[in-house]
């Protein structure tokens, strides 16, 4: 998977508050912030998972998964001699 420009948590979360507060489309919301439509919606659908209004993996749940898929995969390296 590519990974694009980093944004902080605050950028995205006040992105997600400006489109949910404006009323505007989020094509409009994510030109004006210069981000694309795309980028937008993953951060509305995120934010709505993380408020309990859409089922999935929360944030949180989703770096947990991903530090402990880290940490078997480097357990698997220091038990196998290379």
């Amino acid at each position: 998977m590519a990974k694009g420009k980093r944004f902080p948590p605050e950028f995205r979360a006040e992105a997600v508050r400006l489109y949910r507060m404006s009323g505007r489309s989020r094509v409009a919301v994510a030109r004006e912030l210069g981000i694309s439509n795309k980028t937008l919606g993953n951060w509305v659908r995120q934010a709505d998972i993380d408020d309990g209004k859409t089922a999935g993996l929360t944030t949180e749940e989703k770096k947990e998964l991903t530090y402990l898929r880290r940490r078997v995969k480097l357990g698997g390296r220091e038990r196998d001699p290379a």
